[in-house]
């Protein structure tokens, strides 16, 4: 290994000696190292100052250890731990509505857990009173026999609608038959229809011309109009230069304009008018023909009603065999909810008849309980709620990304978990949801939600506890490193001052790799449990 000895002002120095601060090598910070999993023991840290007093800075020294380790960086946030309540019920199976005063409640005799406690599959959470749960058994036997009724009512329904079925299959099939018979006698009758539809269309085409003819008669009256009035209008003055009474031909003239007028303001209704009737007349004329030429093709109406009612005769001969097996499974299927019906009923008349043994309601899920929503002498009906139960199989912990983060994250990626309330214990997880929908943005700030999922002894942790969750987005393993600060640069290479086994200081050159920005990675230069220094300058 090449060293550089220092002067011997610089070899000479005195130790002082301080502590490792707790938490130094934890690191919590957002986008800095998840961790460093050091395989030496951490040395002490120790601060050098040189023997001559006469400068007026002089160097520090703290020592930091060379180790051999991992070097991991990533993404660290904070968030908060959410626990799967699990709703402790008694399942009150009682046949009255929830707003029916004679709907039977059942009264809560003993509560045997608290919040914070926990409990195993089992345990027992509240015993309940077994008077009441005889009532809501015998509303339970009333209700089931009446589902015995049903099933059996179901079943007759069952033989009668078999045979109805077969009855309409075979009424399908004759109807065929008859489909055909009908369309041969249609078509015997077509011919004597051509003439008759052949004049209609003749008469609807008469009829369109005239409606047309008026309507061009309509228009042609405005010029009529004016025309009248523009030769009176000269006659007027005609006369009155040649000094002749015109009194008779203004009245002409007043009673002209007024008829124009007249004609003006009816005008658009009198042609909306006209222009329905011909529309009216043009699909008159249209359906005419369309019926001609049926007939005339050798396919009149009556043909053309025929062959529907056939070929929908000859639709349902292919296919009347699958309505009839249809309609036979769905008579089947209302025979077996029926059934199903029954035994759901026979399953909650067991549940209760458990009950009776000692009233106690128990708990389905191992975990602390969270709360307690009854006491005793409180009456609870259907699916009150008694205890909740957090379920330490499924422990989350909730946080927001920042966009610039979250095309690191995945879901399934793994995450180092430490809780404020066990800062030395690690927990791990997965991402098990990502939003895609911001939860925060603003003009500089977009953030999505994010839930990792915690594996291991999660049985400790509480609803709300604050943690810090980092994903490793870079690692190097079994590496020597040591920290950032205690490598330099000059004439772009780099080294690290090392304090040798006599105290003396050398300088080293290092080829450095990957950092996380508080250790690097030391490729070349430094052996692990060598003792790094990092310098700094003080006043004398």
């Amino acid at each position: 290994m090449e060293q550089n000895n220092l002067s011997t002002n610089q070899q000479q120095e005195t130790l002082m000696e301080r502590p490792v601060p707790a938490g130094f090598w934890r690191r919590n910070r957002k986008r800095i190292a998840a961790g460093v999993v050091a395989l030496a023991v951490v040395g002490s840290v120790a601060y050098f100052y040189p023997a001559s007093a006469q400068e007026e800075t002089q160097a520090v020294y703290k020592e930091t250890p060379v180790t051999r380790g991992d070097i991991t960086a990533g993404i660290s946030e904070t968030g908060n731990a959410s626990l799967e309540a699990i709703e402790v019920t008694y399942d009150d199976y009682s046949t009255g509505s929830s707003d029916d005063e004679s709907n039977v409640k059942t009264l809560v005799e003993e509560v045997y857990v608290k919040a914070g406690q926990r409990v195993e599959v089992g345990d027992p959470i509240a015993k309940l009173s077994t008077e009441d749960i005889e009532e809501e058994l015998e509303d339970l036997q009333q209700s089931y026999k009446e589902a015995e009724l049903a099933l059996e009512q179901a079943k007759l329904d069952q033989q009668s609608g078999e045979i109805e079925a077969q009855t309409t299959l075979e009424t399908r099939l004759n109807d065929a038959e008859n489909a055909e018979l009908n369309y041969e006698l249609a078509l015997e009758e077509s011919d004597g229809n051509v003439y008759n539809l052949k004049q209609s269309m003749l008469d609807a085409e008469d009829q369109v011309d005239e409606l047309e003819a008026e309507l061009e008669e309509l228009k042609d009256m405005g010029d009529e109009y004016r025309e009248d009035i523009s030769n009176l209008q000269q006659a007027i003055s005609d006369a009155q230069a040649a000094g002749e009474d015109t009194t008779a031909l203004e009245e002409e003239l007043a009673a002209l304009e007024e008829e124009y007028q007249d004609y003006k303001d009816n005008l658009s209704d009198n042609q909306r008018d006209l222009e329905k009737r011909i529309a009216s007349a043009k699909s008159t004329r249209d359906s005419a023909q369309l019926k001609y030429e049926i007939a005339v093709n050798g396919m009149s109406l009556d043909q053309y009603n025929a062959q529907v009612e056939m070929e929908t005769a000859l639709g349902y001969e292919e296919t009347a065999q699958t309505l009839y097996e249809i309609e036979i499974a769905r008579l089947a299927n209302t025979v077996a909810s029926k059934e199903l019906a029954l035994e759901k009923l026979a399953d909650q008349i067991e549940d209760l008849e458990a009950y009776l043994t000692d009233g106690q309601v128990k708990a389905t899920y191992a975990g602390l309980v969270m709360n307690v929503n009854v006491v005793a002498g409180d009456k609870v009906s259907a699916n009150d709620t008694l205890a909740t139960i957090a379920n330490e199989e499924n422990v989350y912990i909730g946080l927001a990304i920042d966009q610039e983060d979250i095309g690191d994250i995945t879901l399934g990626k793994e995450a180092n978990v430490y809780f404020d309330a066990y800062p030395d214990e690690k927990f791990t997880g997965v991402v098990d949801s990502m939003s895609v929908t911001p939860a925060m943005s603003a003009s500089s700030t977009v953030s999505y939600n994010i839930q990792v999922k915690l594996s291991g002894d999660t049985n400790k942790l509480y609803q709300g506890m604050t943690g810090t969750v980092t994903f490793i987005t870079k690692e190097v393993q079994d590496v020597i490193m040591v920290s950032n600060r205690a490598v330099f640069t000059e004439n772009g290479k780099s080294y690290v001052k090392i304090k040798n086994d006599d105290g003396s200081i050398s300088t080293v050159e290092v080829e450095t790799g990957f950092s996380n920005g508080n250790m690097v990675e030391i490729i070349s230069g430094l052996e692990e449990g060598q003792t790094a220094l990092i310098e700094s300058k003080v006043n004398s």
